[in-house]
């Protein structure tokens, strides 16, 4: 299992948005793509996050950057091979404005049962710390980078090595 990214759609906003705003605003759109996520539509997915992505869209993880089609595809691939996924959360543990820029620190965490390699159903998990950073375009607020970090998966309570 891959954590994957869960990017969102934030709907234009009029004016200089103020940081409690802009982060209600992203929040509600966070839990739109985590419940598209908890129903395991990547169809869902894909159209959310391409509506948020900013054109340059860049998601690096482990040292390794994609775009929004790339990461998007990943999703896809990864959410058949899942048989459920139990839960999705997004929590914003800070949000820092500068000017057209708005950084969100995040904590992001999925969890699945999928048959792994031994054919087997497992419990996977996965959790990682990200820095969203979303731009103020003629289009409103778009998403522009997403930079993951301390990121852990688990099977069954044990830890995995990343990518596997």
């Amino acid at each position: 299992m891959r954590l994957i990214s869960i990017a969102v759609v934030v709907a234009a906003l009029a004016g200089s948005a103020h940081a409690d705003g802009l982060r209600d605003s992203v929040m509600k759109k966070y839990r739109a793509v985590d419940q598209a996520l908890m129903r395991k539509d990547g169809d869902a997915f894909d159209k959310l996050t391409a509506e948020a992505c900013a054109p340059g869209f860049k998601e690096t993880m482990m040292g390794q950057s994609r775009d929004h089609e790339a990461m998007a595809a990943e999703m896809k691939k990864e959410l058949q091979g899942v048989s459920k996924v139990t839960s999705v959360t997004t929590k914003v543990n800070r949000v820092v404005m500068k000017k057209n820029k708005a950084m969100f620190y995040l904590h992001r965490t999925m969890v699945e049962r999928a048959k792994g390699p031994d054919k087997k159903t497992h419990r996977y998990s996965g959790a990682g710390d990200c820095l969203d950073t979303w731009v103020k375009t003629s289009k409103g607020w778009k998403l522009q980078s997403i930079v993951w970090s301390n990121m852990k998966q688990t099977q069954d309570g044990k830890p995995m090595k990343m990518g596997k």
